[in-house]
C-alpha cells in the first residue's frame, strides 16, 4: 500500500490512503502547553507527591516514582537519577 502525505485538511480525499500531517502553529503549541499540558503534569506531581513518603520535603521518593512509570530495572534507575539531577541544578541555581 502507498501512503501519501496530504498537509491539507480541507481537500476531500480518500482517508485509507493519506496520512494528515499539521503544520507546527506556534500559537496552538503553546496554548496546547499552557491549557492542557502544564496542568496535566501539576495534577500529576501533586498525585505522586501524595504517595511519596518524602511528602514533607516536597518532592517524589524513589519507589513511589518506579511504580509510577513501570519501567525495566536499569532505565528506571538512570530515568529517576536524570530528574533527581535536574532537580537538584535547578534548586541550586
Amino acid at each position: 500500500m502507498n501512503l501519501k502525505v496530504d498537509t491539507n485538511p480541507q481537500a476531500e480525499v480518500d482517508d485509507d490512503n493519506y496520512i494528515r500531517i499539521e503544520d507546527y502553529d506556534a500559537f496552538m503549541d503553546e496554548k496546547f502547553a499552557n491549557e492542557v499540558f502544564r496542568p496535566y503534569l501539576r495534577t500529576l506531581f501533586r498525585d505522586l507527591l501524595i504517595r511519596s513518603s518524602a511528602a514533607q520535603q516536597g518532592y517524589i521518593d524513589k519507589v513511589t516514582f518506579i511504580e509510577y512509570t513501570s519501567l525495566p530495572g536499569i532505565i528506571n534507575d538512570r530515568f529517576f537519577a536524570m530528574f533527581a539531577s535536574n532537580l537538584n541544578s535547578m534548586q541550586t541555581t
